[in-house]
């Protein structure tokens, strides 16, 4: 779901609750700066009219916020808005933006105990235990955090309907977990909820592969690579796709697909090394030869 759409349902909630008048403009305003994406300042108005992390609906709309619009520093536990000077490694002079000192585990955890029944906390929590272990998940370290995503996110999907974001993460937690099966069930839900970031379509066509179902793999793959914004990702994701279409032996549209992938992007060596391969597989050798 949109973060500005959630903060405007939270508006909704605490209007109709009859919330105090300063926490209303705040939410008022935080909706506008979260569309604009001025999430730092979205976020500054959020914490002033819930400097304590008490109210549920306000504390998770902070988690939602910093899980858009922010990085987090892992050296010094805190989170950096994006586009403000964040801290700099090795020799280097550092530059230091506004640290958000943050702990949004224990402040979820503390507010499903005190609020059981709010099943939202325990989506968002879910949600964040995936975007914070991004990079140890991709490092092969993320220990126990897609455990403890699949668990909460479970249990609000028991009680009420997971949104698109929430289905991702679900689907994220499942696929760290080897559980391809649920992922790709997952997966297909956040896309239905109308979820269509190119991270969800890479993750659906890597589980599909796992599961042998390398047509919509191949399907998926190369969406995620349409629209994929950066080279790295873009360079994977038709990795991906030449992948699957060697599983299918279908090594005519594998050539077709890699010599455009190469001509969009024309300094990636590993797809040269691809193409040249496809060329070798389809009885094209002096192809090859052309880029050795």
């Amino acid at each position: 779901m949109k973060k500005w759409v959630v903060l405007s349902l939270a508006a909704a909630f605490l209007s109709l609750s009859c919330g105090p008048p300063d926490v209303k403009k705040a939410m008022d305003q935080a909706v506008g700066l979260t569309a604009q994406k001025k999430y730092q300042a979205a976020y500054d108005l959020l914490a002033q009219a819930d400097p304590s992390n008490e109210n549920p609906i306000l504390a998770r709309e902070k988690v939602q916020v910093l899980m858009e619009g922010a990085v987090y520093d892992r050296d010094s536990q805190s989170f950096y808005f994006k586009g403000s000077p964040q801290p700099t490694t090795g020799n280097a002079v550092p530059v230091k933006g506004t640290a958000y000192a943050v702990q949004p585990i224990v402040i979820l955890n503390q507010l499903i105990h005190q609020y059981p029944h709010h099943w939202d906390l325990y989506e968002t929590l879910g949600e964040y235990y995936i975007w914070v272990s991004a990079d140890e998940a991709a490092a092969g370290t993320q220990g126990g955090y897609a455990v403890l995503a699949s668990e909460k996110l479970t249990t609000a999907l028991r009680h009420q309907d997971l949104d698109g974001d929430g289905f991702y993460a679900l689907g994220t937690a499942y696929s760290r977990q080897l559980r391809h099966a649920k992922a790709v069930e997952a997966l297909n839900r956040a896309l239905k909820r109308g979820n269509t970031k190119p991270d969800i379509y890479y993750t659906l066509a890597e589980n599909q592969e796992a599961l042998g179902q390398y047509a919509p793999a191949v399907d998926n793959a190369e969406k995620a690579y349409q629209i994929y914004p950066g080279p790295a990702r873009r360079e994977a994701a038709a990795v991906l796709t030449a992948m699957n279409y060697i599983d299918l032996k279908d090594y005519h549209n594998e050539e077709k697909f890699l010599l455009s992938a190469h001509q969009d992007l024309p300094q990636s060596t590993e797809l040269t090394s691809w193409l040249m391969d496809a060329y070798i597989r389809n009885g094209e050798p002096r192809k090859a030869e052309d880029f050795a």
